[in-house]
């Protein structure tokens, strides 16, 4: 059996049998994380689905002194697994098998390199479609980015933060608008409704599984249970990813 840690967006697979240590683990994910999202202009990858895997595949580390390089594998939503070999350098020589002892604080750096798959992330970071108003109902346009359906998250923006007890309000509707709709739709159930996760300023997520739906049906019909309940509020926009 393989062991797995989880870093931030990054999964390091056979973790014991490598024996990364937690700086080493933590430094690569976080370095090229934060790379990454300057490349595609401070986008967050990790909430278009994006994330980083070590060990999934043979890690074929080389070591040149202070530099080297490695392979590390980058899911593209919603499920293309690209390997690619990224670079490191360190500060000062270090034994070959660094990545098992603890390291210090800038003592070594990881880029992309030129390998980075700009032109394939920059597809996933635009809208498939944008739904109009007059297809929806809704006084604002849905963003439909690549999904892998029936798993989404929902992307909402108000005209301003909501209050806890809006949110409380929104939580409730919610779960009732999935019982009902399971009530009346028998086998084409909704699996999951996630509450509203509070994101940047009035912006909040909803993580969902449609079950074995396969359109957006369900989604438009929720917003307009939310715009009901939350009569002093307005949502200003929707994406589904």
């Amino acid at each position: 059996m393989h062991s797995d840690r989880e870093l931030g967006w990054a999964n390091f697979w056979n973790f014991e049998q490598y024996g990364f240590h937690e700086t080493f683990m933590r430094a690569l994910s976080e370095q090229l994380l934060e790379e990454a999202q300057q490349m595609v202009g401070g986008k967050d990858l990790p909430q278009f689905g994006f994330r980083l895997y070590y060990g999934l595949a043979p890690i074929d580390w080389e070591s040149r002194g202070q530099s080297g390089s490695t392979t590390v594998s980058l899911l593209v939503p919603p499920s293309f697994m690209l390997p690619i070999r990224v670079g490191w350098t360190t500060t000062e020589l270090l034994p070959e098998d660094w990545y098992r002892r603890a390291l210090a604080p800038g003592a070594a750096t990881f880029s992309w390199a030129d390998h980075f798959p700009l032109d394939q992330v920059r597809s996933q970071l635009r809208p498939q479609r944008t739904i109009t108003s007059k297809q929806t109902q809704h006084p604002f346009p849905i963003e439909i980015y690549p999904t892998s359906l029936p798993d989404i998250s929902l992307g909402l923006t108000f005209d301003q933060a909501l209050t806890t007890v809006e949110c409380q309000t929104a939580d409730i509707a919610i779960a009732a608008f999935q019982e009902t709709w399971n009530q009346k739709k028998g086998v084409r159930l909704i699996n999951h409704l996630g509450k509203l996760i509070p994101q940047d300023a009035a912006q909040y997520l909803i993580v969902a599984d449609l079950g074995k739906h396969r359109n957006f049906r369900p989604v438009y019909l929720l917003l307009g249970a939310l715009e009901r309940v939350l009569p002093d509020r307005r949502i200003v926009g929707a994406s589904i990813e």
